[in-house]
């Protein structure tokens, strides 16, 4: 960790050997540059928006797809097969965690809500149901949020591309960050008059 100063090198100090909470939320590579957005499409039954996004970037797939549409005019559907099955899948999952990250932000920025526990939030899927959701506040959010993405659940059930139907489930709020410790405090050479700090910690699965 770069650019720090004495007040910065004094706070990663003080949480030295400490058990942290963090917000579980998925990290920036689960999304790359448009993966919930092609996601969203595809969901939304938007197959020739989905190999749009898809063709905004540039590969050896990239250029399958453009072949296969040059011949086939207009079957986005089997055109986004041309892509491994598992990286399709990415793009529907890729939008479920960003659903998920805005439920736990709305959930962390509301002030009416206890937030020292850790409970289960919804990773919406076509299984979720609203109604089993007990805190009134946390049922508030999500249907704002299923509402401002015109979404109901039972939308991941996709039966132009029943491979890419995706179910839900539920992941904790907060995750613990253990260990913390200080390998090194040294000069940053890139950032004059500033210091830089190497640590060590561990994480538990799939916490990013």
């Amino acid at each position: 960790i770069r650019n720090l100063d004495d007040n910065n090198i004094k706070k990663i100090k003080n949480l030295e050997n400490k058990k942290l909470k963090i917000p579980n939320l998925y990290g920036p590579q689960r999304f790359s540059k448009n993966n919930h957005l092609v996601g969203k499409a595809i969901i939304k039954r938007d197959f020739r928006k989905a190999v749009e996004l898809i063709l905004e970037n540039g590969g050896v797939i990239e250029d399958k797809i453009k072949n296969y549409l040059t011949k086939n005019r207009n079957n986005y559907i089997e055109a986004l097969r041309l892509i491994p099955l598992k990286t399709r899948r990415l793009f529907v999952h890729s939008y479920q965690s960003f659903l998920f990250n805005k439920i736990v932000d709305a959930f962390l920025n509301n002030k009416n809500i206890n937030k020292t526990k850790n409970i289960k939030l919804p990773i919406v899927g076509f299984d979720f149901d609203i109604n089993k959701i007990k805190n009134k506040q946390l049922k508030i959010i999500i249907q704002k949020i299923l509402s401002q993405e015109n979404l109901n659940p039972r939308d991941f059930i996709i039966n132009q591309i029943p491979e890419l139907t995706s179910e839900g489930s539920f992941r904790d709020l907060f995750f613990e960050l253990k260990g913390l410790k200080i390998l090194e405090i040294r000069n940053d050479e890139f950032n004059k008059n500033k210091q830089k700090i190497k640590i060590s910690f561990t994480l538990p699965k799939s916490c990013y």
